[in-house]
């Protein structure tokens, strides 16, 4: 089965807007909408802050647009078939590693 991969742009502009949630969260989602400090978000100024409904209606379409579903299914697609299924830490997969190392012990023995 053949996969589309997700663009690196795609995942910087879901990081980004993540971010920008999880900062208004942590430092400002006490504040009334208006006294809020805007200009310290880059995506989240551009958007409707007529409200809170407004503005998180405005953040869902945004997030809509990103395909995040992709990124995600790449990402376990990775983790399943690359990963060290009983590692705590990112790293290649048993399989993939033998693999690696027989490829260097015949390319050393040329």
């Amino acid at each position: 089965m053949k996969l589309a991969k997700i663009k690196k742009s795609e995942i910087d502009k879901l990081l980004t807007i993540l971010s920008e949630m999880q900062a208004f969260h942590k430092h400002d989602s006490h504040y009334e909408i208006e006294d809020v400090e805007w200009s310290e978000y880059n995506l989240l100024s551009n958007m409707n802050k007529a409200n809170y409904e407004e503005l998180f209606k405005d953040v869902c379409a945004y997030v809509s647009g990103l395909r995040f579903e992709q990124a995600v299914f790449n990402l376990l697609t990775l983790l399943d078939n690359c990963a060290d299924p009983d590692s705590d830490t990112l790293d290649f997969h048993p399989d993939i590693k033998k693999a690696l190392e027989m490829f260097k012990e015949a390319a050393a023995g040329r």
